[in-house]
């Protein structure tokens, strides 16, 4: 039971991540160039972002959470 919870744990946050990249990458979020080389920088950028602020709020939502149970 405790394996089945700890999954879901980590696999809600990468579902979250994946979510906003498809989204972002798609052009439904910003207008990217597509095909150029600025579109390239962009796209990376904005998926590295993406990557790291999931991170930081799912641990911060983790920590929130284990401080009061």
């Amino acid at each position: 039971m405790k394996d089945k919870k700890a999954f879901y744990l980590r696999m809600f946050p990468a579902l979250f991540a994946g979510y906003l990249i498809a989204l972002f990458l798609s052009g439904k979020i910003i207008d990217i160039p597509k095909g150029t080389h600025q579109g390239g920088v962009i796209g990376a950028t904005g998926v590295l972002i993406i990557i790291i602020m999931t991170i930081l709020l799912f641990t911060i939502i983790y920590k929130i959470i284990n401080k009061y149970h």
